[in-house]
């Protein structure tokens, strides 16, 4: 009888008992269903390798892809967003609901954006869509960016103001410097534009630095319907002290809840420098700056 290379063992590994060994024994085994299952007992357990065997499991001789599409010309370009970094980070400790979706759990934080941003989005606003990301800056060239999903976009002005003595509740303002003097005016011009867009003004002041108090802006439940900026001297050449509002002031007051005049009176008292400008609170909020200080505007 010829043997076949099918039944030709390549390799053949015996395991038999030299002594007596009662506690050992062998057996003929089958594969039934991913399960060995012992037969018939045996004198040794024998281990061979046919050629059936290797046939079986040699890995294949060519390859066979799949393909999941034909041959195609990859673009020549693709678009990439431009990201630009925002570092600079205001602590913001206010006791003021702020209406994000979703609702943000932890402190609030104010995100200064970088001037080259400010300018790329002053110049062309319908052209481009912002989001803001973070990443990990240790992840390299490599790194994933994920949405923050809570936050919402804010314009923040500062102006300087002081406390009036013998007025309560009654601060001075000093006005904004230049270059937010042109931001409330750009402010002004976008709502003027926007008929059905509206803003919200919101007022924070820096408190002096204290044990236990971190830097920051503070900001503090307001009647905004009884917060006013009103003009109490009319006059272009000379400044009036202290006074209170009368009837030669009609058209020149305006409550924080009128965001587009109260911004007008805003950059009017900052081209002039301030003087005959006072901001009205009808409740001194707790901690309101006294003499010179810097408060900040927001909008959203």
């Amino acid at each position: 009888m010829t043997r076949t290379s099918a039944d030709r063992r390549y390799l053949v590994n015996t395991v038999a008992k030299t002594v007596a060994a009662d506690w050992l024994t062998f057996a003929d085994a089958v594969v039934s269903e991913g399960a060995i299952l012992p037969v018939d007992e045996a004198p040794a357990a024998v281990l061979s390798l046919t050629g059936d065997d290797l046939r079986t499991h040699y890995p294949a001789a060519g390859l066979v892809p799949d393909v999941l599409a034909p041959p195609a010309a990859l673009p020549s370009s693709h678009q990439v967003g431009v990201r630009h970094p925002v570092t600079r980070t205001i602590a913001w400790h206010t006791t003021v609901e702020v209406p994000l979706e979703p609702s943000a759990t932890g402190p609030l934080t104010l995100w200064r954006l970088p001037a080259d941003l400010v300018a790329r989005a002053g110049s062309a606003p319908d052209a481009a869509t912002f989001v803001l990301e973070q990443t990990t800056p240790q992840s390299g060239p490599h790194a994933t960016y994920t949405e923050i999903v809570s936050y919402a976009w804010v314009t923040l002005v500062p102006f300087a103001v002081r406390r009036v003595p013998g007025l309560p509740g009654t601060v001075e303002v000093l006005g904004a410097d230049t270059t937010d003097r042109q931001l409330v005016a750009l402010l002004l011009e976008h709502l003027h534009a926007a008929t059905a867009e509206q803003a919200e003004l919101t007022l924070a002041w820096r408190l002096p630095p204290a044990p236990g108090r971190p830097d920051g802006l503070t900001s503090a439940p307001l009647d905004t319907a009884a917060t006013f900026l009103a003009r109490t001297n009319l006059s272009t050449v000379t400044r009036s002290g202290p006074a209170t509002l009368g009837s030669g002031t009609a058209g020149h007051v305006a409550a924080l809840a009128e965001a587009e005049r109260f911004l007008t009176l805003l950059w009017e008292c900052s081209v002039v420098g301030g003087g005959g400008y006072w901001r009205l609170v009808s409740s001194l909020a707790p901690g309101l700056p006294g003499s010179p200080a810097r408060t900040e505007a927001g909008q959203g």
